[in-house]
C-alpha cells in the first residue's frame, strides 16, 4: 500500500553463524529493491539532518516530567509513570498501596481523551498501562495539548461517584478475566522453574559421580571399591 519497509539485523559472527548452521534459509516477503533503499535512506537523512533523536530524547524529557505529577495530584488511580524518550507510559491502579491493575480505568481514559481528539492506546499483560508512541516530530506544544487532556480526563474520571463506578467495574473484570490469566502466568512460570531445576541437578549429580565412577576396580571385596559403589547407588 505504498509503504517501503528497511530493516537491520547485528548480530555477532557465532551466533550468525549457529542462525545458519541448521540450513535454515532467511525469509522475508518484502524483497529489497531499489524504491525501497532509497526511500530507507531518505527517512534516514531526515532523521540526522532535522536531529529528531535529540528533538524526540528532549521533548521525551519534558513530557515524562509533566507526567510523573500524575502519581501525585491522582494517587487513586496512577501508580508509576515511566519510559524514556518518546516511549512513555503511565500504570492505572485500583488502589495506591496494593497497585492491582485497572484495565477498566485505563480504558476510560483512553476513550476520553480520544473524544477529544487526542489517541492513546492500553498496553501490558493487564491492559492496565496507558502507552504514549507520539511520531519523532511530537513537539512541546502537542505534549502541553496532550498533558492538558489527561488532568482534564483524569479529573473527570477521579469524581467520587464515577471511580466508585469504574473501580466496581473494574474488580469484576479483575475476578472474570484478568485472575485467571495471572493464575496461569504464575503456574507457567512456577512449572518453568521446576523444569529447570529438575534438568540441572542431573547434571550436578553426574559432575560429582563422575570421578568415582571412572575409578578402576582393583578389587572386587575392597571395601574402598565398596563404599564408592554404595555411595553412587545413593546418589542414584
Amino acid at each position: 500500500r505504498g509503504r517501503h519497509l528497511d530493516g537491520a539485523a547485528a548480530a555477532h559472527a557465532v551466533l550468525a553463524a549457529a542462525f545458519a548452521a541448521g540450513g535454515m534459509e532467511y525469509f522475508n516477503t518484502y524483497g529489497g529493491n531499489n524504491a525501497a533503499v532509497a526511500a530507507g535512506r531518505a527517512v534516514l537523512r531526515e532523521i540526522q539532518d532535522k536531529q529528531l533523536r535529540q528533538h524526540a530524547a528532549h521533548v521525551g524529557r519534558y513530557l515524562l516530567s509533566g507526567l510523573q505529577p500524575l502519581c501525585a495530584s491522582f494517587p487513586q488511580v496512577v501508580g508509576d509513570v515511566r519510559g524514556i524518550g518518546l516511549f512513555l507510559g503511565f500504570e492505572l491502579v485500583r488502589s495506591p498501596t496494593g497497585k492491582n491493575p485497572a484495565p477498566i480505568v485505563a480504558k476510560a481514559i483512553k476513550e476520553s481523551a480520544k473524544a477529544r481528539r487526542v489517541l492513546l492506546s492500553t498496553d501490558g499483560p493487564a491492559a492496565n498501562v496507558i502507552k504514549i508512541k507520539p511520531p519523532m516530530v511530537f513537539g512541546v506544544q502537542e505534549a502541553d495539548r496532550l498533558l492538558q487532556v489527561l488532568r482534564e480526563v483524569l479529573s473527570e474520571l477521579t469524581r467520587p461517584e464515577t471511580l466508585s463506578q469504574l473501580l466496581c467495574q473494574d474488580e469484576q473484570h479483575w475476578q472474570q478475566h484478568i485472575a485467571p490469566i495471572m493464575a496461569s502466568y504464575y503456574q507457567n512460570e512456577a512449572d518453568l522453574a521446576c523444569l529447570v531445576a529438575n534438568f540441572s541437578e542431573p547434571a550436578a549429580a553426574r559432575q560429582h559421580k563422575q570421578p568415582n565412577q571412572q575409578q578402576p576396580m582393583q578389587d572386587d571385596n575392597s571395601s574402598t571399591d565398596s563404599e564408592v559403589l554404595f555411595e553412587g547407588s545413593q546418589a542414584l
